[in-house]
């Protein structure tokens, strides 16, 4: 060493050519903040997917398990002079489970030749007579039985008659009878179409 010389120092040169430790981790914290977020975003996409699927499986379950079906025959009465039927009763149960259908939102249709008459939801022509109630309201639910007795002088249902009574609740599968009057009506007499 020479007096009042330093010694020589390496000279640093940039050189890049390879990553400090701290660098590499800063990367890696990033990549994986990213790949989480990223995969959280398809984890929360796919559980909606599966909550809506759900909900349409559950609600379509409910609306086949609250079918209508006929709880018995159809019985007609005929009215004061023996020319056509008064009244028909037909006797409703659902089909089993489901949520219960109300019965004032039921429609029924009679077809008979080229006449058709509907008794929309809260016509007067149609009563209500409860043979097995649980709930003490209109819905007819699981192990209920109403019978629905619907005036029917507007569709002329005479002697012969083939006629179809179609009932259709607001929600679920309502249900079609086909049958024929008897070819003598009596005067207030009943009838049982099987």
């Amino acid at each position: 060493m020479i007096p009042g010389k330093f010694p020589i120092m390496p000279v640093c040169r940039e050189r890049e050519e390879a990553f400090t430790g701290l660098e590499m981790a800063i990367i890696l914290i990033a990549f994986v903040t990213v790949a989480a977020i990223f995969s959280y975003t398809i984890l929360e996409s796919g559980f909606f997917a599966t909550g809506k699927s759900r909900e349409a499986v559950l609600t379509g379950l409910g609306q086949v398990g609250t079918s209508l079906i006929s709880g018995g025959t159809v019985i007609g009465q005929g009215d004061t002079t023996g020319t056509e039927l008064k009244y028909l009763e037909v006797y409703i149960e659902t089909a089993g489970g489901g949520i219960g259908i109300d019965m004032d939102q039921v429609t029924y249709t009679l077809t008979a030749g080229d006449r058709i008459v509907t008794f929309p939801p809260g016509d007067d022509r149609v009563t209500l007579r409860w043979r097995e109630e649980e709930g003490g309201d209109s819905i007819l639910g699981e192990y209920e039985l109403v019978c629905a007795r619907i005036r029917v002088t507007d569709a002329d249902l005479a002697p012969g008659d083939a006629f179809r009574l179609q009932v259709q609740p607001c929600t679920g599968q309502g249900f079609a009878l086909d049958r024929t009057t008897p070819g003598h009506i009596s005067a207030n007499a009943y009838y049982e179409f099987l």
